[in-house]
């Protein structure tokens, strides 16, 4: 599989392959390593707006990232983060991509902070997110943000389990096997549309879903059930673009040292234009 990526990519899976792997570290560790590989100095033209979402007897700390010049109510993107649920929490991880993506939209990118597992479990994951999607729509005006029309955007464990099965490069079927049992330990709760939607989502759920369009790396274990999810939406007439990035890994958008490949950035240009589209 290494000969189908690009030399980036490929210099990069090199170079993880001498550490330790994920799965045998605890999740504060891995999310060390990944915050490790993920620091750069944040843009000056894009700032973070950071509040504490209400939720019961807590809140949800949540990021907004908007252009530094916006000085008027903008659209927003709302972003929900991969990482298997263990990973990614600190908005750091996915800065780079996120000011791009708010950057190129001219839109405030929603970011919600979730509790990552072990340290809590499905479903306080999805309720977190929905909490801070749901004010955002009943309060955006006081964040001077856009939310009658959204567009939604998010990545890996994000577009959710699926069926994972196999595994290469840096995305590894122990690895998958590690972030599920942290995530969602009982398996009987893993059968359902929120957490397996592939299998599980019926056409009449499908057929709700706004445009979509989905963006595969051609070097990913995931590759299959994501055409499978998006020819699923197509067969319920659902508009879904699925397109495949050949040479890449998994999350190669996000991921800092791979992420200014050429097709990299090409996606992120395409991603915003489709965001932007629906924000019409």
């Amino acid at each position: 599989m290494t000969l189908a990526l690009d030399l980036i990519n490929r210099n990069f899976v090199g170079e993880l392959a001498k550490g330790q792997p994920l799965y045998e570290k605890t999740p504060s560790d891995a999310r060390q390593v990944l915050e490790t590989l993920q620091k750069h100095v944040p843009a000056p033209d894009i700032a973070q707006d950071y509040i504490d979402v209400p939720l019961g007897s807590g809140s949800v700390k949540t990021v907004i990232f908007r252009p530094e010049n916006a000085n008027r109510d903008i659209p927003s993107i709302f972003y929900t983060h991969g990482g298997g649920w263990i990973l990614g929490g600190a908005p750091s991880a996915f800065g780079s991509l996120m000011e791009d993506l708010s950057r190129q939209t001219g839109a405030a990118v929603i970011f919600p902070h979730f509790s990552p597992a072990p340290e809590k479990q499905y479903p306080s994951q999805f309720e977190e997110s929905f909490a801070v999607l749901k004010y955002m729509v009943e309060h955006g005006d006081m964040h001077h943000l856009k939310t009658e029309t959204m567009s939604f955007a998010g990545d890996s464990a994000e577009h959710n389990l699926q069926d994972f099965q196999g595994g290469t490069i840096s995305l590894t079927e122990r690895t998958m096997d590690w972030m599920i049992d942290a995530f969602i330990p009982n398996k009987p709760d893993r059968c359902n549309s929120l957490t397996s939607p592939l299998s599980f989502s019926s056409d009449e759920e499908l057929a709700q879903f706004p445009p979509t369009t989905l963006f595969l790396s051609g070097a990913d274990p995931l590759i299959g059930e994501g055409e499978a999810f998006g020819l699923r939406l197509q067969k319920n007439g659902v508009d879904t673009s699925i397109l495949r990035a050949d040479g890449q890994i998994h999350d190669y958008v996000m991921l800092e040292p791979i992420r200014q490949t050429a097709t990299a950035r090409a996606v992120v240009e395409l991603a915003a234009a489709h965001l932007k589209r629906g924000l019409v």
